[in-house]
């Protein structure tokens, strides 16, 4: 059984909805499964979304298209895949920037595909019908908020550089430690603008990473947390020793 579309229904062209279902097509379909001049889906324009409450979020999305004169009317229902996995579908107008609904419970963190997006057209002078899938995809990523921060102490010429990296828990209302995601310890001399790597290590179950580091002179120190499948990346405020 197909996803139930959280997103609303569009149908394109001169007249309305309704008339889909009045149309007299053509009693013959024509039927493709690539990319036509009649209809061509070109792209998908979207935006990652960062979340940072358990609230759904609408997604914005233009499916992008070229068409001919031909095409009185058009109906194209976009399918929206985690993975593998068909999580729902779209229904969106031909270069009108439209949504698509995400909830975090029924479809967690992580990366979407718009695509394949099934094509259906009537075409003048008599409405002959055409149907297509078009198989152009897109993906758009839906990812918590990642934060990091940094504590940096001092111990004669050593200088000690805790991390710590959380991400918007939607399961707990709030933020949770990041384990297991990439972070690295950068430094910056005073007066420069470039920041140097000393280590890049991976957060332990507390979401935090350490590190010892020879340091005689006073250095700014700063965390830089890389992206995982659930938060997005982040870099910390520097502190000073």
């Amino acid at each position: 059984m197909k996803p139930f579309s959280r997103s609303r229904r569009s149908v394109c062209g001169v007249a309305a909805a309704v008339l889909l279902s009045v149309v007299p097509f053509a009693s013959t379909a024509n039927s493709a499964s690539a990319d036509t001049s009649l209809f061509d889906v070109t792209g998908f324009r979207t935006t990652n979304v960062v979340v940072s409450s358990n609230s759904c979020k609408y997604v914005p999305v233009t499916m992008q298209v070229t068409q001919s004169p031909q095409v009185a009317l058009s109906n194209t229902i976009t399918h929206v895949y985690k993975g593998s996995q068909e999580v729902d579908t779209a229904w969106l107008e031909p270069n009108v920037s439209k949504t698509w609904l995400w909830c975090p419970y029924l479809d967690g963190y992580g990366t979407f595909t718009f695509g394949p997006t099934d094509v259906d057209v009537a075409l003048e002078p008599d409405y002959s019908e055409y149907t297509a899938t078009d198989y152009t995809r897109a993906t758009v990523k839906v990812k918590a908020r990642g934060v990091t921060s940094v504590k940096a102490t001092r111990s004669g010429r050593y200088v000690t550089v805790l991390a710590t990296s959380s991400f918007y828990n939607f399961n707990a209302s709030g933020y949770s430690r990041l384990r297991g995601v990439r972070v690295s310890v950068q430094y910056r001399l005073p007066g420069t603008t470039t920041w140097k790597t000393v280590t890049t290590k991976y957060s332990n179950t507390s979401g935090q990473v350490s590190a010892r580091v020879y340091s005689p002179h006073a250095r700014y120190w700063r965390a830089v947390l890389g992206e995982s499948g659930q938060a997005f990346g982040a870099v910390s405020a520097s502190a000073a020793r």
